[in-house]
């Protein structure tokens, strides 16, 4: 068939106007279905153009050339893969896109990031839930039950991994773990004695086992225990860095013990007892048997200081007063109060020994006084008081040899003795000093006869003891004839300041104030009722009818050392003797 020949025609928008046949050389327009284009390239693509001539890309006659859009319009270009990221192979009227053998991971980005090195062969399914993926050294992946562990270099049995600088795990060959313990320092916790363990601390061969609780400020270290019953702490071992106090504390009872046994505890009320499971004081110490009497006593206080010692072994004071009592076993080996009070000595709830703070030792009673009870007083200043009723005062005794039992001195350290008495098998010899090294100014005595008859002897009574009928002289009378054998003046009288006197103005105790007195005749409480024991008292010191008086004169009676006659009734003997010699030679 012969080609045909477009017709051509004329329209106006409202008529045909006229109709051809379009010659072979004529160019048929877009708005009559035509090109636009006198001619096409070979093997090119029509392009649209609007209302203006078709264009025509170049010819697509190269292995893998397609048409791709653009901002400019269609354009022919060709794909392109990049090397060791994407394949792309071009035939003819073909393009096959793939990966290649070898992937360069440094430029492949995927996020999340995966690095691959190396050519894997996956595998073609997924694995069982928990499942991990692992290779076969050659390559190929798949996935398998995990079993085993981890591998650690340098790592020994139970050790716990740690982080390096590096990132990297490290086995820690001092902290272990074997199931039941946890080990620092150790590497067998479990063979240790005891089948409770938890925490085993050292050793590993450096003899030093330590727990540091440190504080980077002044606040606390502490050590907490606690249960599931209680939310608070239960006990705690504290240290204060601020106060630079140790705090060790508990709800109940704090036990200390040796050996499995207990030897000490504190108890929820505050009270210590050694020796006790049931200390019922703040201290109680109590022998358990341990130690013999004889041997070892159940509360030793030692000090070993020997020089520059200040403070008391032992001292007993109220919360209000400093050293009350004090007991010091060094040097002076002292014992003793240090209050305005007295230090007294019971035995069964009775006193039988007190030394008053005036420095008095009083035995048998209760102050230093002429008192119905019986005992002694020894006072500060040196003087004593032995009060009996029957009986022996005093007993001085030799138990191996005789001579003197009792020297008076008038020299402080006794270096000149100014009398004596002695003791021989049978007898007793009173002494005073007659050596003719002591005297001067020796000259017979004479006129003895004389004043021998003015001594006047006399038979009276005392009036404290006026059944008693005694033959004796008055100490003034005899003051003129043998002065040296008086002591005071006659009518002399003396001023007592805070003076207790009995029921017959005898007085008892001087330097007591009025308070004092009072005191002394009510009860002395000697010990607290308990719930076994009523309260224990002791006599009053002052009877009920003494007498205190703020002021008071009293007599100082004389006295008489009636061997101090013997020296002039010798010599009057002496000079009878000699008249009567007279007389009967005459």
């Amino acid at each position: 068939m012969a080609d045909k020949v477009p017709i051509r025609y004329a329209y106006d928008g409202s008529s045909l106007t006229g109709i051809a046949e379009y010659a072979t050389s004529d160019t048929v327009g877009i708005a009559f279905g035509g090109t636009g284009a006198t001619s096409l390239t070979d093997n090119g693509i029509l392009i649209g153009n609007a209302t203006s001539a078709i264009q025509v890309t170049s010819a697509l006659t190269t292995n893998g050339q397609i048409v791709i859009g653009g901002t400019s319009g269609p354009a022919v270009a060709n794909i392109t893969g990049t090397s060791n990221e994407v394949d792309v192979t071009n035939g003819d009227g073909t393009i096959a896109i793939g990966l290649p053998a070898v992937v360069n991971v440094a430029t492949c980005v995927i996020t999340p990031k995966v690095c691959i090195t190396s050519q894997y062969v996956l595998p073609a399914a997924d694995g069982s839930a928990g499942q991990l993926m692992c290779t076969d050294g050659s390559g190929a992946l798949a996935f398998a039950t995990a079993s085993g562990g981890v591998a650690l270099a340098g790592s020994t049995n139970n050790t716990i991994a740690t982080v390096t600088g590096a990132d990297a795990l490290c086995g820690e060959a001092n902290l272990t773990f074997d199931g039941d313990d946890l080990a620092i320092g150790n590497a067998t916790p479990s063979s240790y004695i005891g089948s409770v363990h938890g925490l085993v601390i050292g050793d590993n061969g450096d003899l030093t086992s330590e727990i540091v609780l440190a504080s980077t400020n002044l606040g606390a270290s502490a050590l907490n225990f606690t249960d599931l019953s209680n939310g608070s702490n239960r006990a705690w071992v504290k240290f204060d860095h601020n106060t630079e106090t140790l705090d060790l504390n508990t709800t109940n009872t704090i036990k200390f013990g040796v050996e499995g046994s207990e030897k000490m505890r504190m108890n929820a009320s505050g009270h210590v007892g050694i020796g006790t499971t049931a200390p019922d004081h703040i201290f109680h110490v109590q022998d358990v048997g341990e130690n013999s009497f004889n041997t070892k006593a159940v509360f030793d206080l030692e000090n070993t200081r020997r020089s520059g010692y200040t403070q008391a072994a032992l001292e007993l004071a109220p919360a209000s007063t400093a050293g009350a009592f004090r007991t010091r076993a060094i040097a002076a080996e002292l014992i003793g109060n240090q209050t305005a009070s007295d230090l007294v000595f019971y035995s069964e709830s009775t006193e039988h020994m007190r030394i008053s703070s005036a420095g008095e030792v009083l035995i048998g009673y209760s102050s230093g006084s002429w008192a119905d009870s019986y005992g002694s007083t020894h006072y500060s200043g040196g003087s004593a008081i032995y009060h009996v009723n029957g009986g022996v005062a005093i007993i001085l005794r030799r138990a191996t040899s005789y001579g003197d039992i009792m020297q008076f001195s008038h020299s402080v350290g006794g270096a000149a003795y100014v009398g004596s008495i002695s003791v021989a098998a049978s007898s007793t010899a009173y002494n005073t000093s007659s050596d003719y090294r002591l005297k001067e100014n020796v000259v017979d005595l004479t006129g003895a006869t004389t004043r021998v008859a003015q001594l006047q002897p006399h038979r009276f009574n005392f009036i404290r003891d006026p059944d008693t009928t005694v033959d004796g002289f008055v100490a003034h009378e005899v003051a003129d004839i043998v002065p040296e054998a008086i002591t005071g003046t006659k009518d002399e009288m003396r001023d007592v300041e805070n003076a207790i006197v009995d029921a017959d103005g005898a007085i008892l105790e001087e330097g007591k104030t009025e308070a004092e007195w009072v005191a002394g005749k009510e009860p002395t409480l000697v010990s607290e009722a308990t719930e076994d024991e009523v309260a224990v008292y002791a006599d009053p010191i002052y009877a009920a009818d003494t007498a205190w008086h703020s002021t008071l004169t009293v007599p100082e009676y004389q006295g008489i050392d009636q061997s101090k006659l013997v020296p002039l009734l010798t010599a009057a003997i002496q000079e009878l003797t000699a008249r009567i010699t007279a007389l009967e030679s005459a």
